[in-house]
């Protein structure tokens, strides 16, 4: 199962998905980024993401099953952060830019416990 209510992601484990998240009020430049990320309560990495921008502003992130197969069921928090000129380190990881900019707060995605093994 995957569904969005408003800024609520559910997903069953393992399942696959698509979400479309659209930025306001900025235009971007083609080298600007935006990382989807999503962690548990403790902190735990369990998708992060980097995403190139359209011309609107726009990105779709793709859940695929093993972003989330190996994963506990429960709830889980997922953010977006806009990186405008962004800064990597030597492995090409963005660690800073000359803005960053998180345009809501921390939003709940849910992970849903399935039977089936695929």
């Amino acid at each position: 199962m995957f569904f969005v209510d408003g800024m609520t992601i559910s997903l069953s484990i393992g399942d696959t998905g698509a979400v479309k998240v659209t930025a306001g009020g900025h235009t971007f430049a083609s080298n600007d980024r935006a990382i989807f990320t999503v962690k548990g309560v403790d902190g735990t990495v369990l998708i992060e993401a980097e995403h190139e921008l359209d011309a609107n502003g726009a990105f779709v992130h793709y859940f695929l099953n093993n972003d989330t197969d190996r994963a506990a069921a429960g709830n889980y928090r997922w953010d977006v952060r806009y990186v405008i000129n962004p800064y990597r380190d030597a492995n090409g990881r963005i660690v800073n830019g000359d803005q960053v900019i998180t345009p809501f707060l921390p939003q709940t995605f849910t992970l849903l416990g399935v039977v089936g093994d695929v």
